[in-house]
């Protein structure tokens, strides 16, 4: 089943990749969440990369091609780390984005698979697929010397069908420069 998973994720990405015909953005994403399985909710730092790229392969519209690591918050916190384990974790998700501009401001809906790299119990460890869903709204910056730049806030939700079905929340704030 993992096999599969991982078959039908790289298909899509590589499908979006081979026909992208343009970058629009590139953005980095810094903020704080949750990730869950059986667990109980364990509150993290997370980080993110992404690229927003348009293709002509269904007519144009827009995807996001996003990477993002979630840690439990105590690993960034200066201390003994002798005999403890902090969760984690990591994924690869491919959006088809929807877009609406008003007022200077930009509206992004995103939904699309995931893959995750499920490490939040020290004893297991799981690559599963399943969905994210994303919403950001993000802010160009029209000064002469921030020309391209812009910024935004967004909040993200995945959730893994197999394994532990771990899922991951994240409100984050973002930086971006427009190509």
């Amino acid at each position: 089943m993992k096999k599969l998973l991982a078959i039908i994720f790289f298909s899509f990405l590589s499908v979006g990749l081979l026909n992208a015909q343009t970058v629009n953005r590139v953005k980095v994403n810094l903020g704080i969440g949750s990730i869950a399985s059986i667990s109980p909710s364990i509150t993290t730092l997370d980080f993110g990369v992404a690229t927003e790229f348009s293709t002509d392969f269904f007519g144009g519209e827009n995807f996001l091609l996003k990477y993002f690591y979630s840690r439990k918050f105590e690993y960034f916190i200066p201390e003994s780390r002798e005999g403890r384990y902090y969760p984690y974790l990591q994924g690869a998700a491919l959006e088809f984005l929807l877009i609406q501009e008003t007022g200077g401001f930009e509206f992004q809906e995103g939904l699309g698979p995931v893959l995750v790299h499920d490490r939040i119990f020290s004893d297991a460890k799981s690559l599963v697929g399943g969905m994210i869903l994303t919403f950001n709204a993000l802010l160009s910056l029209h000064a002469p010397q921030f020309n391209g730049w812009g910024v935004g806030a967004g909040a993200n939700y995945g959730i893994a069908f197999g394994g532990d079905n771990p899922n991951y929340f994240a409100m984050d704030i973002s930086l971006f420069y427009d190509f």
